[in-house]
């Protein structure tokens, strides 16, 4: 790995962060102008996903918003514009903004994002995360788990 000044790593931090910021004010748009629309995300408990630590909720159920571009997911899934060992190949995961749905809590309505990998999804598709959580990369804060049907 090439070593970084530590005025380009903190570029890189800032240019993570903005690209951060405008995927999640991205989310907060789409959440807010799109209706409601029938689907189900056709999963298997098998089928592994990712999602951001603070923003999995086992067991609640979400929408799919709409499909991240792939520049935003690699740049997303990657350290300082590096990939990290689980996920060598960021290009070969697909981003999704998702809003969990229901009226409880905090965390009604939240948009966060979802990683798949050998599948798609649509608007409109639903899904719950199953229970089964585990650490898939700690810089990153990436939990993996399931995708079932609500």
């Amino acid at each position: 790995m090439p070593h970084r000044s530590k005025s380009a790593s903190t570029e890189t931090t800032l240019e993570r962060r903005d690209v951060l910021q405008r995927a999640g004010l991205a989310a907060g748009a789409l959440a807010l102008g799109t209706s409601a629309a029938t689907g189900s995300a056709s999963a298997q408990t098998s089928n592994r996903v990712l999602g951001f630590s603070r923003c999995l909720y086992p067991g609640r159920a979400f929408e799919v918003i709409d499909k991240l571009d792939q520049g935003t997911t690699v740049e997303l899934l990657q350290v300082d514009g590096d990939p990290v060992p689980e996920i060598s190949r960021p290009d070969e995961w697909t981003g999704y903004i998702i809003r969990y749905e229901g009226h409880r809590g905090n965390n009604a309505g939240l948009p966060t994002f979802l990683f798949v990998r050998d599948r798609s999804l649509r608007a409109g598709d639903t899904g719950v995360f199953g229970g089964d959580i585990h650490m898939f990369n700690s810089n990153l804060n990436l939990l993996r788990t399931s995708l079932d049907r609500p």
